[in-house]
């Protein structure tokens, strides 16, 4: 029997990127009088595509209002209190992000009238601010009536900001779903060129630069590798005009979505992310990519990348490396190319890992199961 979330179900999100519209047209499906998103426009520039549309789900568009700037962003979201009123939701997902100030109005909303308010969180922010910050956090984080992590890593940070643990929860972060028909990938053919796949924004902090370069080191033979690299931004030039020097097998796509994104994936045999990486993961696991990706140092875990996506790699699923260290991409690169057997249990191992810990149907049974499970708690002190 499939399990509802019972009445109507409100969320509030500052945005809802491109890829998180599954999820949400899943999660209608499964409340009994209906889901109503309200979420806003991204800040300028920032480099993300939005949804309009929800499939079962509604969107109710807010008016976000951005202050400063950067990292130090704030935002408010214009009419976030009549929409209360309208939709009246008799439980409420918050996007756990202290920097949507006009929380402060839903948080009052809910508490008058006895609703449960839950957090969703990718991480809790706690291990960038101590003192003051780190204290007025720590009375935000306890408004909320139980709170659902992306994955371990964040649902621990939350138990020592003082949430109870039966309050808790992990839906680890997924966008993804199998490949009906995944490639064959003939690793055993050491005749072929390893073909790696980077997919990410052609940034700095993404470190492109120094996989070109250890793709240039490593490749003693012309046809031992080749490199196709997924995405665009600030970098690009830079990192094509490097490529030229030190690895010109390297193929510049810009950014891709969809089918033309899947057909990389396919046609790869490595998924490489040298210094961090979020959903690109997944989405190269669900392929049975085996993959190589930075993410060891607490800045990864807590910060720049996606923990939760940091969480599902292993050594049966490839490699956990330093992130930005040249010479642990090049030992895992060396290591790929003098063992490609390896490589082929580990594609296989990839599909299970994703089949099993993280994908949007079992991020869905586990956002109910918290939502239920909150639901029918008392309210927290």
């Amino acid at each position: 029997m499939v399990s509802l979330v019972q009445g109507r179900l409100g969320v509030v999100q500052r945005i809802v990127p491109h890829y998180r519209a599954r999820f949400f047209d899943e999660l209608a499906q499964r409340c009994s009088d209906g889901l109503e998103v309200f979420a806003g426009q991204p800040r300028p520039g920032e480099p993300v595509g939005v949804s309009t549309d929800l499939g079962a789900g509604r969107l109710t568009i807010a008016r976000n209002r951005y202050g400063q700037g950067g990292d130090s962003y704030v935002c408010w979201q214009g009419s976030l209190g009549r929409w209360l009123q309208r939709w009246d939701p008799q439980l409420l997902v918050l996007e756990g992000n202290p920097r949507l100030l006009s929380h402060a109005i839903a948080f009052r909303w809910a508490h008058a009238r006895g609703r449960p308010v839950i957090g969703w969180s990718r991480s809790s922010d706690a291990a960038h601010g101590g003192g003051i910050r780190g204290g007025m956090r720590k009375l935000w984080v306890r408004q909320f009536d139980g709170m659902i992590a992306y994955g371990n890593a964040a649902l621990e940070q939350f138990t020592a900001e003082g949430l109870p643990r039966e309050r808790l929860f992990v839906a680890q972060n997924a966008t993804v779903r199998l490949p009906e028909q995944p490639r064959t990938r003939e690793y055993a053919n050491t005749s072929q060129p390893l073909k790696l796949l980077f997919v990410g924004r052609l940034i700095r902090d993404k470190r492109v630069d120094l996989l070109l370069r250890a793709c240039g080191s490593v490749a003693t033979a012309s046809s031992a590798l080749t490199l196709t690299v997924m995405g665009d931004g600030d970098e690009r030039e830079g990192l094509e005009s490097l490529a030229s020097r030190v690895f010109p097998a390297a193929r510049f796509t810009g950014a891709l979505y969809g089918q033309d994104a899947a057909k990389e994936f396919d046609a790869a045999d490595l998924l490489v992310i040298p210094a961090h990486g979020g959903l690109a993961i997944q989405e190269g696991l669900a392929h049975g990519l085996p993959v190589i990706v930075g993410g060891r140092s607490a800045e990864t875990i807590l910060g720049a990348g996606d923990p939760a996506a940091v969480e599902l790699v292993d050594d049966s699923v490839g490699w956990l490396i330093e992130p930005n260290d040249p010479s642990a991409l090049t030992d895992a690169l060396c290591a790929a190319l003098g063992d490609r057997g390896a490589l082929g249990d580990m594609s296989r191992a990839a599909r299970r890992r994703v089949a099993t810990r993280a994908n949007v149907d079992l991020m869905v049974e586990q956002f109910v199961a918290a939502i239920r499970t909150v639901g029918h708690l008392p309210r927290a002190p």
